[in-house]
């Protein structure tokens, strides 16, 4: 039995489609774009913008905190070499608060370890968590230099709202 044109020919002969899929597309449902606007792939337009974890958020502003002190971390001595973690290991019989931050002696620098989930259960909001850090570290580093952390945090707080300026004399 032999089939005229029919469906089941063209279905083998089709050609994958490649490029940008023309016409509109649709939000069923009102559950947000789907599809290859959504997602990266062939049909995509271009590059999907990735949203940062909270965790990635959290390594991003400690990144931030630490770029501010750049100078001081490398002018002072002893050397302190900032490292986050996610959490401390605390024996079970632990009743103290947990430790937002702590101190560990390395071979070639000590190593001011800040733990990302105390710090996040802490803050309520982005702005309370920035300070937060900055205030941690910068405590940290003060004890561990014998200096004031005000002038520290001070310090770090100037070069990041100073980022892209030019500080003139005279």
């Amino acid at each position: 039995m032999t089939h005229h044109g029919s469906d089941h020919d063209s279905a083998h002969d089709a050609q994958p489609v490649i490029g940008v899929r023309p016409g509109r597309m649709r939000d069923r449902r009102a559950r947000g774009q789907r599809g290859p606007l959504a997602l990266p792939g062939p049909l995509s337009a271009g590059r999907v913008p990735r949203r940062l974890s909270r965790n990635q958020r959290f390594d991003r502003l400690v990144e931030t905190v630490a770029a501010g002190l750049e100078t001081e971390l490398r002018t002072r001595r002893p050397p302190v070499e900032i490292v986050i973690d996610h959490a401390p290991l605390l024996p079970d019989t632990w009743d103290d608060e947990v430790p937002l931050c702590t101190v560990v002696e390395g071979q070639q620098a000590q190593r001011l370890v800040v733990f990302r989930r105390p710090h996040l259960e802490r803050a309520a909001e982005l702005g309370e968590l920035t300070e937060m850090v900055r205030h941690n570290i910068a405590e940290r580093l003060a004890e561990i230099w014998r200096i004031n952390a005000r002038d520290l945090r001070q310090a770090g707080t100037d070069r990041q709202s100073g980022t892209g300026r030019q500080s003139g004399t005279g």
